[in-house]
């Protein structure tokens, strides 16, 4: 399931004054993050899972509509589980970014604006 196919084209902007109606789906249980990877956020609800040959996009999302410090949080939990951020970037409004890596697994937290007061994060993770 793609949930911004058409909708998402307006930019980043607009989807974070769009209503929610609709883009809130409930929680999945196999959409939850693998063990030992914190959510970095309070209250993400995980609702999608995509898999992509071995790797796993982790869909969820958090109310919030700063996703630099959304970006930011999760970071500091990753730093604070012992996992190395690999580098990090940000495009305000659109996107704010970072690479981890920790044992075998690497990945990314993408984090984009979802709806009005949400915002959407794509975890991947995957092996290095």
């Amino acid at each position: 399931m793609v949930l911004c196919a058409t909708a998402c084209d307006g930019g980043a902007d607009e989807d974070a004054a769009r209503p929610c109606a609709g883009l809130l789906l409930p929680a999945k249980a196999e959409a939850s993050l693998p063990t030992g990877l914190p959510a970095g956020i309070d209250g993400a609800t995980f609702y999608e899972l995509q898999k992509v040959g071995s790797t796993r996009l982790h869909h969820a999302r958090a109310a919030g509509d700063d996703i630099v410090a959304v970006r930011d949080a999760v970071e500091r939990a990753y730093t604070d589980a012992g996992i190395t951020i690999e580098g990090r970037d940000a495009e305000p409004p659109a996107e704010a970014e970072l690479q981890w890596s920790v044992g075998d697994r690497e990945g990314s937290v993408r984090v984009t604006p979802l709806c009005e007061g949400y915002v959407r994060l794509i975890y991947r993770v995957g092996p290095r």
